[in-house]
């Protein structure tokens, strides 16, 4: 009953920041969103709970002591004053804070280390929509673009070397979050498209895992992912990462189509070359487990797959293949 009240008021949260008209009910919601977020990293009892859980509080805590900052800035028109791109920067670096994008992105993957599968998941969906709705209404042009290049070096760099699935996940995310933002030099709504669509992708990947108890590489070697999720597991793998013709390149496509018809060719060319290299560690996730399949999880109980699960997730992909 409890977690479920937290829940309530998470999203609650999020809603009074997008149904909002001022930035103090914005900033209100975001508090109420953040605040409802702590009880979920204190349910799963492990020796990183408290560490987590104050290395959220605080980075969260300081973020929003900026965005407020910011915020009477532009009510008590000072900005009129001062140089209008320093109050604008100010907003911008105040969001980018809490989502953990780059120059901000260090405390997301040791954070996330200390999660379950679900809290994880509320982190890499929900907790990113009532940012990323004030940072599309003031945004930098020069910054955003700043941003979308180096949070996609970081992204594919940072992932490179990992065995953690959950921080996989997270740099993963930097990537998607990217091409969200990218979306902003042409609509304020795609972004929203591409984020459902990420949503409908990454929610097989953390059932699977949170089902089996998988949280690094080695688990996914095994003969029982092998003879039963190997498909599943895989296509979505895939799919995250844009691989055509599954249903994650198609954001991805329709995004670069807009950005080129916008002229922002340097910036599609960069976008490409670096998700390319992002999809290289899920390809190196799959040679893998086909190679080094061979060793057997003796202490893993048995779980009775749900068949009707499965199903739908294999269908998630499947029709896309039929434009090709």
């Amino acid at each position: 009953m409890k977690d479920f009240l937290f829940f309530i008021l998470l999203i609650l949260g999020s809603l009074i920041t997008m149904s909002s008209n001022s930035w103090i009910s914005m900033w209100m919601g975001l508090e109420l969103n953040f605040i409802s977020f702590i009880p979920f990293i204190n349910s799963w009892n492990n020796s990183l709970m408290i560490e987590t859980s104050m290395k959220y509080f605080i980075i969260q805590a300081l973020s929003s002591s900026i965005l407020i900052l910011s915020i009477i800035m532009i009510m008590s028109k000072i900005y009129l004053i001062i140089e209008s791109k320093f109050y604008l920067l100010g907003l911008n670096f105040a969001v980018l804070m809490k989502l953990g994008m780059f120059p901000f992105h260090f405390w997301l993957p040791n954070l996330i280390e200390g999660m379950s599968w679900l809290t994880s998941f509320i982190m890499l969906t929900w907790q990113k929509i009532a940012p990323m709705i004030l940072i599309s209404i003031y945004f930098y042009y020069k910054l955003i673009i700043i941003i979308i290049i180096m949070s996609m070096i970081i992204s594919n760099f940072g992932g490179l070397n990992q065995l953690s699935l959950r921080k996989i996940f997270t740099y993963s995310s930097f990537n998607h979050l990217s091409w969200m933002m990218s979306s902003f030099l042409f609509s304020k709504y795609w972004w929203f498209i591409y984020w459902m669509l990420y949503f409908l992708i990454i929610t097989p990947m953390i059932y699977i895992c949170k089902t089996f108890n998988f949280f690094n590489i080695n688990q996914l070697f095994s003969n029982f992912l092998m003879k039963n999720l190997f498909m599943i597991y895989f296509m979505n793998l895939f799919s995250l990462g844009g691989l055509p013709p599954f249903l994650g390149f198609f954001p991805k496509w329709f995004i670069l189509n807009f950005l080129t018809y916008k002229n922002f060719y340097f910036l599609s060319f960069f976008m490409i070359l670096l998700t390319l290299l992002n999809l290289y560690y899920y390809i190196r996730l799959f040679f893998i487990s086909l190679l080094f399949f061979n060793h057997k999880i003796y202490w893993m109980k048995k779980i009775i797959i749900n068949k009707l699960m499965f199903f739908i997730i294999f269908l998630i992909n499947l029709p896309m293949w039929m434009f090709f």
